[in-house]
């Protein structure tokens, strides 16, 4: 049993870096309850559609130049 004295880095083909307890673990019943993937309610419309319509306010909306100087970002302090 010479891979218990091997470095972990060395290459070992022998030692998985498993434990035997943990080769030997089973799964309960909850741990695969939560290991399933939720399930979408069925209430919820998850998949909506976009707005059919864009206001025309949206659409000729011009930008201030407060909200230009917002939007550009801070120069750093040297």
């Amino acid at each position: 049993l010479l891979s218990k004295y091997l470095s972990r880095y060395t290459y070992d083909p022998a030692y998985s870096g498993v434990s035997k307890a943990a080769a030997r673990a089973t799964s309960t019943e909850r741990l695969n309850e939560l290991s399933k993937s939720k399930r979408k309610h069925q209430v919820i419309p998850y998949d909506k559609p976009f707005p059919p319509v864009i206001s025309k306010a949206v659409l000729n909306y011009e930008i201030t130049e407060r909200i230009n100087e917002l939007a550009r970002p801070k120069k750093p302090d040297r």
